[in-house]
């Protein structure tokens, strides 16, 4: 009798053991899709940084040239100065 208990035990923590390695792949399963969840947020998070890293330059590019045709305050005085005496 003793060996049918004995078998039964096997066959019970065999079952346990599967039931454990089951709930185990499971819980890295979910872990990894979490983690491809989050770097693909992160992903477009950089991609949509770095889009407006780009337009920020061009429209400091354009400002900076903008800037360039301007005349300074004291170019404005100059010019005036020189109208009046001619």
């Amino acid at each position: 009798m003793p060996d049918i208990y004995i078998r039964r035990a096997r066959v019970e923590t065999k079952a346990l053991d599967e039931k454990f390695v089951y709930t185990e792949l499971s819980a890295l399963k979910d872990e990894i899709v979490q983690a491809e969840q989050f770097a693909q947020i992160k992903d477009e998070r950089i991609r949509r940084l770095e889009e407006s890293i780009q337009h920020l330059q061009t429209d400091l590019n354009a400002l900076s040239r903008v800037l360039k045709l301007a005349p300074t305050a004291r170019e404005i005085e100059e010019a005036s100065g020189k109208k009046k005496a001619s």
